[in-house]
């Protein structure tokens, strides 16, 4: 509240009224979902010389009542008052309502009207002194309690010179002997004192202390919990399993599956290029903070610090060496493409390789998008699976792979062609008969065959008849054909219908898609 909002002498009891008439655990409930306390100061806790023995104020409109009552007069004249939020704010705007429907409760003579500023505009009223009363809120800048107390109950610091208070402000002293006091006990009575003035002048009122929270995925290293930083402060932080080393509670007796921990800088030998990143690393902890020499790889035994039990574990493997290091898991399947003649008594086998593999791996296969059922664990990095078709047509294998981390990786698609497949592109098209006619304008038309048995014969159609006009590009056995055409074929205009017809050397006969062709006049 603004110094100059009210008559000099009963300030106080004004502003301790308002403290006692918000209704500290219905907004807490309502707008945090209770994830926050009500601090009695600015003083919060987690700051040092918090004193928490302090107790502050309480929703109580009958305390608030009889405050306002002394003020002589005024429960006959009554007040209005202006009470800003910056908005878009919808917690701060949730406190200013709250409290002025607890004000206008007790008498409907005391009015206070809340209003929404945008940030430049709030701001600057707030630096003028120019908002009899606002909500605001105060990010830390250093840890220390002297942060909080100078801009809150400071008549120099920010909010205290908002608020105009007086230059014989009471609590100045206090603030200023509390910075320029050595830390010890001495200082915490300063602090003890401070904050018991804060709840006995209330300059101000808290009405909260949110509670954070932080979720990340557990390959997500190196993130602690740091009140001067907002956010995230991605320098700490790594992405990557603490692996496999942290899966153990002691140090390793010899390598883990195919990995070796000693092989520091991935590039597959032990050496002393790897005791040099361990030397370097020396000394650090994980922290916090992180240090800037700190290097997870240095800690083989995972206790969190870097000293002479890593770098003789890695000295016992001097000369041995590992799989190079790779970011992720990674699995492929081959063939990418196989073709069978027919589907009597043909079968075709796929395999799945699996790269940087370590532990149990668990494969999962698919065809046409359906699970197989073939998920079992095993230790190999090959896994195969013999495909027989019950029909002609297409199908897809698709594989995926996890590790025993959690790493999951999927694999390229796999087609299997089961007698012949043929596709045509485009599958629609327009033309112009008069654009033909004029400029010899052809529309063309290729096509890929797949599966069966070498060399096919192939027959364009149109609507049904063969294409045999001297502009036609057949196949010539191969898997790909191509035809071109214009007015010659597309005499008129209408709806045409295209399709390759392949016979395969099996006798097996497929017909394509059929391309939609529109011809104008």
């Amino acid at each position: 509240m603004n110094e100059n909002a009210t008559a000099e002498g009963w300030s106080q009891d004004i502003r301790q009224a308002f403290a006692y008439s918000f209704d500290y655990n219905t907004y807490i409930s309502t707008v945090f979902s209770g994830l926050a306390t009500q601090p009695a100061t600015a003083i919060i806790q987690g700051l040092t010389y918090y004193n928490a023995s302090i107790t502050g104020y309480s929703y109580n409109l009958a305390k608030a009542t009889a405050l306002l009552n002394s003020v002589p007069g005024l429960n006959t004249t009554g007040f209005t008052l202006d009470l800003y939020y910056n908005t878009g704010n919808t917690a701060r705007m949730e406190a200013c309502q709250l409290l002025a429907s607890a004000i206008g409760s007790i008498n409907s003579k005391y009015v206070i009207k809340v209003a929404g500023l945008p940030w430049d505009t709030y701001l600057g009223d707030m630096e003028e002194s120019e908002v009899p009363m606002f909500s605001i809120g105060w990010l830390v800048d250093f840890p220390d309690p002297h942060d909080f107390a100078f801009p809150f109950y400071d008549s120099a610091g920010a909010y205290g010179a908002w608020q105009a208070l007086p230059s014989n402000w009471p609590m100045d002293s206090t603030v200023l002997l509390g910075i320029a006091t050595p830390d010890g006990p001495a200082r915490q009575a300063i602090y003890n004192t401070l904050q018991q003035e804060a709840v006995t002048y209330c300059p101000d009122f808290p009405t909260d202390q949110p509670l954070g929270s932080h979720f990340q995925q557990d390959w997500v290293q190196g993130w602690y919990y740091n009140a001067v930083y907002p956010g995230i402060e991605f320098y700490n932080e790594w992405k990557w399993y603490y692996s496999p080393q942290a899966q153990l509670s002691s140090t390793p007796t010899g390598p883990l599956s195919e990995d070796n921990t000693a092989d520091l800088n991935y590039d597959g030998k032990v050496d002393m290029k790897d005791i040099a990143v361990a030397a370097a690393s020396f000394g650090s902890s994980y922290g916090p903070p992180v240090p800037n020499n700190w290097v997870y790889r240095a800690d083989v035994n995972n206790d969190r610090k870097v000293d002479m039990k890593d770098i003789a574990y890695i000295a016992s493997y001097f000369g041995d060496t590992s799989l190079k290091w790779s970011t992720s898991l990674g699995i492929s399947l081959s063939p990418g493409t196989a073709g069978l003649a027919n589907a009597t008594g043909q079968s075709q086998v796929l395999t799945a390789t699996t790269s940087f593999a370590s532990g149990t791996l668990q494969y999962n296969w698919t065809e046409n998008g359906v699970t197989l059922v073939r998920t079992f664990s095993t230790s190999s990095a090959i896994d195969s699976y013999t495909f027989t078709p019950l029909s002609l047509g297409t199908y897809s294998f698709v594989v995926t792979v996890q590790n025993s981390t959690g790493y999951v990786a999927t694999s390229n698609t796999a087609f299997v062609y089961v007698g012949p497949q043929v596709t045509i592109d485009p599958l629609t098209a327009k033309a112009s008969l008069a654009d033909m006619i004029a400029n010899g304008t052809t529309l063309s038309f290729d096509s890929v065959i797949n599966g069966g048995t070498a060399p096919y014969a192939t027959q364009w159609y149109i609507t049904g008849t063969g294409i045999t006009n001297s502009t036609l590009t057949a196949d010539d056995g191969g898997n790909t054909g191509a035809c071109s055409f214009g007015n010659d074929i597309l005499t008129a205009p209408g709806t045409y219908h295209l399709y390759l017809n392949v016979i395969d050397n099996a006798g097996l006969s497929i017909n394509s898609t059929q391309a939609v062709i529109t011809v104008t006049s």
